[in-house]
């Protein structure tokens, strides 16, 4: 089969489709789209599921209650490099599973030290670099592929100084090496280069305007750079080009409180789809550009 062709992506087009069957009834707190599947992060029932992208049926399930080697603790933010996933776990520590949810091993405790954690929320990669929202501690930890400690941005409290963070939740790295950091309670997205250096700021102090957020809880970017906030108390998506520019809010009746956002290209039509699971429906809602 030759690669899917991607047509051109109007983001004006993009409308709500249908709420789907993914993690029915139960939180999703993330939502990962890898190699013609769905990953999505099930708090409720303390696993990872997996599903087809084409059927959206369950292909299995990874984890299950407990603080055991391959058991998972209220599962958050998921990333993914080479064979590997990268789960944050509210019990204060980051699993590690290959693909096939094969369990390799687990690091990190409950502190402030460190390498320790308190509530970590979510993560993401550059392929060199793991970056950890540490949510309770008010700050990311910046480790090594090797698990090593780098550095972190803001902790010693939260604050609303650029440098500082107050509970940080959804992370993202661009293709360009910015990183992008939900800070939940400060209502803004805080962006900083790789090496932990401010950049600059989205948002800034609480209301449901183009370029301010409430409570902004995820984020993701699409194949075309365009990054996706699930504003959660706008009870909305909202879209940006990759340098912050506003381009339009996503919605729908049954987007309420969005805790997850992933956009990703159909793997048969080659169409734009975007995900976004609702905290209060318990539902994860499909966007695209193609019924």
């Amino acid at each position: 089969m030759g690669e899917v062709q991607v047509p051109p992506i109007s983001l004006e087009e993009v409308h709500y489709i249908r709420s789907t069957r993914i993690c029915e009834e139960d939180d999703v707190d993330d939502i990962k789209c890898i190699e013609g599947r769905i990953y999505a992060s099930n708090r409720n029932k303390h696993s990872i599921h997996i599903y087809d992208s084409h059927t959206h049926s369950l292909i299995r399930s990874i984890g299950g209650e407990g603080s055991g080697a391959g058991q998972l603790k209220n599962p958050m933010g998921m990333c993914f490099h080479s064979n590997y996933m990268y789960i944050c776990e509210e019990y204060h520590r980051i699993s590690i599973f290959d693909l096939d949810g094969n369990y390799i091993k687990s690091f990190g405790s409950l502190g402030q030290k460190n390498k320790q954690f308190q509530h970590p929320s979510y993560i993401c990669t550059d392929g060199e670099r793991l970056f950890v929202a540490d949510s309770c501690n008010h700050r990311v930890q910046i480790f090594s592929m090797e698990l090593v400690y780098i550095s972190t941005i803001g902790g010693n409290g939260s604050g609303s100084a650029h440098g500082k963070l107050n509970y940080p939740e959804g992370i993202l790295i661009t293709a360009d090496g910015l990183l992008h950091i939900c800070d939940c309670n400060n209502h803004r997205v805080e962006v900083y280069s790789r090496l932990g250096e401010y950049v600059r700021s989205m948002g800034g102090g609480e209301g449901g305007a183009e370029y301010k957020f409430k409570w902004p809880y995820n984020i993701c970017v699409d194949m075309l750079g365009h990054i996706y906030v699930a504003d959660r108390g706008n009870n909305c998506l909202k879209v940006y080009t990759g340098e912050g520019k506003y381009i339009r809010r996503i919605t729908s009746d049954g987007l309420v409180q969005p805790i997850s956002v992933c956009a990703t290209i159909h793997p048969s039509t080659g169409s734009m789809r975007i995900y976004a699971g609702s905290q209060v429906t318990r539902k994860v809602h499909l966007y695209g550009n193609m019924d």
